[in-house]
Order: C-alpha cells, then sequence, then structure tokens
C-alpha cells in the first residue's frame, strides 16, 4: 500500500488572508496530481483543515484514484466525518484498516470542527477490530507534539503509526508502548518504506529496522576494505596492517550476528528512508501536469 500521513498540500496551520489564499492555488493542484501517484489512501492533516470548509469539500470532490481519510475532522451541520474515518484493504490476502487523525489546528474554521484525536481513535479501534474484523491496524497521524505526546503514553492496539508534522525524522522505527512509529520528517525530502514478512499472524511485529541499518552501515564498511585492497588478498592486505585486521574482524563478527538477529525474527517489520532526488526520473504525466501549471 502507498499511504501519505497528512499535511501533503498546505505547508503550515498558520497561514491566513492572502498567503493563504495564494497557496490554495497550489494546493488545489497537488491534490489533482495525487490522481496520477500510485497512493492508495491520504490522510487529510491539520495544514490542509486551515484552507476551510471549500478546501475540505474541493479534496473530497477531486480525489478521484486515492481515498482521503479522516476520523476527526466533522462536519459541523451533519456532526458528521467529512471523510470516510478510516479504509479497509486486502493486502497479501489479510484485512489492512487505515485510520487517519489530525490534531486541531486552533482556529475557528466555519464549518469544520476537529474531535479529540485521541479519543476518536479508541472508538474507530473497535469498529476496525470487532465489526470490520481486520488483521492489522495502521494509524496515519498529523499530530502536534502534545497531541504526539498523549499518542506514545495510551495503549491502543495499532500495529504501526505513521506520523506527519513531527520533524524528527529517523533512519529506523521506535516502538513505545506496543506501537512501531514511523518517522519521515516534514519536508517533503524522504520518502519512508515500511517492509514487513508476516509469517505467524497470532504474533506482533518485530521492529528490525535498527538492527538492519546497522547491518547495512557495517557492510558499506566492510566494502571499503576490500576495494582499498585491490588486486590483493585480504590477507596480503592486512599482512601489515594488524589494527585494520582486528577491525575487520570485529565488523565481520557483527554484521553475522545482527544477520542471525534478522533472521531470527518472527515477524520482522523494516523500515528506510529514501532520499528525493534530482537523479529520480520524473514520471511523465505528473511533470507535464506541473509544467502546464507553472504556464498558466
Amino acid at each position: 500500500m502507498v499511504l501519505e500521513a497528512g499535511n501533503f498540500s498546505l505547508s503550515s496551520p498558520n497561514l491566513s488572508g492572502e498567503r493563504l489564499k495564494n497557496r490554495l492555488i497550489k494546493s488545489r493542484f497537488i491534490v489533482k496530481t495525487y490522481n496520477l501517484l500510485p497512493y492508495d489512501v491520504v490522510n487529510v492533516g491539520l495544514n490542509e483543515v486551515t484552507g476551510g470548509l471549500d478546501f475540505m469539500k474541493y479534496i473530497k470532490k477531486t480525489a478521484r484514484k486515492y481515498e482521503p481519510i479522516s476520523a476527526n475532522i466533522i462536519e459541523s451541520k451533519t456532526q458528521k466525518p467529512f471523510f470516510r474515518p478510516y479504509y479497509v484493504k486486502k493486502v497479501g490476502g489479510k484485512k489492512i484498516g487505515v485510520i487517519g487523525l489530525s490534531s486541531d489546528p486552533g482556529k475557528k474554521l466555519p464549518g469544520i470542527e476537529i474531535k479529540d484525536p485521541i479519543e476518536t481513535l479508541n472508538k474507530n479501534i473497535v469498529q476496525l477490530e470487532f465489526v470490520k474484523k481486520v488483521d492489522f491496524v495502521v494509524l496515519l497521524a498529523a499530530l502536534n507534539q502534545k497531541d504526539y505526546e498523549r499518542l506514545k503514553e495510551v495503549k491502543i492496539p495499532v500495529d504501526l503509526a505513521l506520523m506527519a508534522l513531527h520533524r524528527g525524522r529517523s533512519r529506523y522505527l521506535s516502538e513505545i508502548q506496543g506501537k512501531i512509529i514511523a518517522r519521515a520528517g516534514t519536508e517533503g525530502k524522504y520518502i519512508g518504506m515500511v517492509s514487513a514478512k508476516v509469517k505467524d499472524f497470532d504474533k506482533k511485529l518485530s521492529d528490525i529496522s535498527r538492527s538492519a541499518y546497522k547491518k547495512s552501515f557495517i557492510e558499506k564498511r566492510l566494502k571499503s576494505y576490500e576495494r582499498s585492497a585491490g588486486d590483493k588478498s585480504l590477507d596480503e592486505y592486512f599482512a601489515d596492517k594488524p589494527s585494520a585486521r582486528r577491525l575487520y574482524n570485529n565488523m565481520l563478527n557483527n554484521r553475522n550476528k545482527l544477520e542471525k538477529e534478522i533472521e531470527s525474527a518472527v515477524n520482522p517489520v523494516d523500515f528506510k528512508l529514501i532520499p528525493i532526488e534530482l537523479t529520480i526520473p520524473n514520471k511523465p504525466d505528473v511533470q507535464a501536469a506541473i509544467e502546464e501549471f507553472k504556464n498558466k
């Protein structure tokens, strides 16, 4: 599944007046262009909420190839969620339930209410587990620091939480109160890729991301020695370098230990930060849409 944790179109919840009006032109283009990308689900974050009721309606109307969700953005008139609160998709024969949450941007927005995200999460977890009978629950969360700290403290059966807004990106996952949390930063410089190999659906996911990152780092160091040796065997290269030989052997032993640790994990889940670089080829239809927008 390809998921967006939120705050994907507007850059800040603090925009207002002409700045907000000008930014919304680009934001509508982003919402529309997401139809050209392979997203399954997009969480509507607190930055998007700042665009107001008309922008919420635009997202709902324009999203054709992806599902915008939010469990706690409520339409004042009907007191019902403005978007679907969650989305369920079968992946690999198992049902994945995805919930979207946002913090309150802290300003009055006519026609919109933001319910407490943690209380809303509790209610929707019950729906997903006992009504929809999902096998895994994924949370897409555009939460401010206060709500993020609250989320960390509560014991809720969320298997994986993907965080937007949180500035502290990490090259590996963190696990808090049984929740595995992934953070890819806030500036759109990285795509976070979570991969899991589930062997026993009765057991929890096992975070191997830190071990996998260490193993990858060690392997790069080992290869650098092999490149330095050139045409020589490693025995020849280390013949007059006893300290380097000891360091190489220590790294080799650590790599083997990490490899065994990773292989022994029952339901291993890994995380990688993929930098978005200029060297990555552009998607032709997306590039064409961007050029058309720039020329308007």
